[in-house]
C-alpha cells in the first residue's frame, strides 16, 4: 500500500516559493538543507507524521550538476512560469519494496536513485532528464518506506495545513444535510397531533 508523503511546491527561488506559501496559507517554513547531487536546496514544512510539504528550488550558490536537476528545474518553460509564480508541481508517495513497484508500473518512472541531504540518505525514482513521469499528469515519485532521519521531522508544523492535507487525501465522505425546520410549524403539528390523539 502506497501512503502520501509530501507535496513539492517548486519555484524560481526560495525566497519567492516561502513568499507564496506565506501569503497563501500564512505560515513560515524552516530551512531544509542542500542536495548536492541536484544542485537545489529546499525549505520543509511538517504537516503530520510521515507527511510534509517542500518548497524546492535551485540553489545559486551551488555548482551545476552533472546531469538534469530533478522536479524538471531545468526546463526553461517551467522556469519562465516560475519566474511569474511558483506552483505546486508533483507529489510522492511512499511505497513499501520500492524495487517491486518500479518494475510492476504500468508506465516507465524513469530510475531508482540514490539521494542526500545533511547526512539524511534516502532513494527515490526520478527520470533521467528531470522531466516529470507522465508529463506531469498523475504519476507520483516513489521512495520507500523505511528511511533514515525522516525529512522535515525536525521541523514546525501547521495543523491548518495538516488538516487541508489530511482533508484532500481522505476517502470520500457523504453528507446528509440536517432539514431545516420551522419551530412554529412544529410546534403546530404537534399540538394538532395531540388533539387528534384525545379525540380518538
Amino acid at each position: 500500500m502506497t501512503e502520501l508523503d509530501h507535496l513539492v511546491v517548486v519555484a524560481h527561488t526560495l525566497d519567492s516559493g516561502l513568499a507564496h506559501v506565506r501569503a497563501t496559507l500564512g505560515i513560515e517554513m524552516p530551512y531544509g538543507g542542500a542536495h548536492a547531487r541536484m544542485g537545489t536546496h529546499n525549505h520543509l514544512l511538517r504537516l503530520g507524521p510521515g507527511l510534509f510539504l517542500e518548497v524546492i528550488a535551485v540553489d545559486p550558490s551551488a555548482p551545476p550538476p552533472a546531469r538534469k536537476r530533478w522536479f524538471q528545474l531545468d526546463d526553461p518553460a517551467l522556469q519562465a512560469e516560475l519566474r511569474i509564480a511558483p506552483r505546486l508541481l508533483t507529489w510522492v508517495v511512499r511505497a513499501p519494496q520500492i524495487a517491486e513497484r518500479f518494475l510492476a508500473s504500468r508506465r516507465p518512472l524513469g530510475a531508482i536513485e540514490p539521494m542526500e541531504r545533511d547526512g539524511m540518505r534516502w532513494l527515490i525514482t526520478f527520470t533521467n532528464d528531470g522531466t516529470l513521469v507522465d508529463g506531469g499528469k498523475m504519476m507520483p515519485a516513489l521512495i520507500p518506506v523505511a528511511r533514515r532521519r525522516a525529512p522535515g521531522a525536525r521541523h514546525a508544523r501547521s495543523r491548518r495545513l495538516a488538516r487541508a492535507v489530511r482533508g484532500c487525501t481522505s476517502g470520500p465522505r457523504i453528507v446528509s444535510p440536517r432539514p431545516r425546520v420551522d419551530r412554529r410549524t412544529a410546534t403546530s403539528r404537534s399540538a394538532r397531533a395531540r388533539r387528534a390523539s384525545a379525540r380518538t
